[in-house]
């Protein structure tokens, strides 16, 4: 059986770079290297500081769904529906949605839109980038 450890750097591109990955353990031996971009950090986050969002209609404190907090709540009413805008001043890649309305288990159904500019973008150009589990 064999196990495998992990060490990362975080490098800028378009330079010429001669390093050395840190050793996790001085008896494992080297099986991958594995280079990809990553996201901005000052954007990774799509929330209050990064984006206009509007709930319509107007919930207060509606801000805490928002906030990476899993602590802070708010109750949403039963049967109304909803409307989250999420606007930003430059392109955004969302690689996931998370939305803490409350810490009591809640069910329900949405519909997921993308607008580039005015441009409502048909479904069928961006749902097949979602991955299966998420609709």
């Amino acid at each position: 059986m064999r196990y495998l450890s992990g060490s990362e750097i975080q490098v800028k591109g378009y330079q010429k770079l001669n390093t050395k990955l840190e050793k996790t353990h001085p008896d494992f031996q080297d099986v991958k290297l594995i280079a990809y971009p990553v996201v901005e950090t000052d954007v990774s986050l799509l929330n209050a500081a990064s984006a206009r969002i509007t709930v319509t209609p107007a919930i207060e404190q509606s801000d805490r769904m928002f906030d990476g907090d899993r602590l802070s709540d708010i109750r949403l009413p039963q049967n109304v529906d909803y409307c989250i805008d999420w606007k930003t001043d430059r392109d955004f890649t969302a690689r996931s949605l998370t939305i803490y309305p409350s810490h009591c288990n809640i069910n329900v159904t949405f519909e997921l839109q993308a607008k580039i500019g005015n441009k409502k973008l048909p479904r069928s150009s961006w749902l097949e980038y979602l991955c299966c589990g998420f609709l």
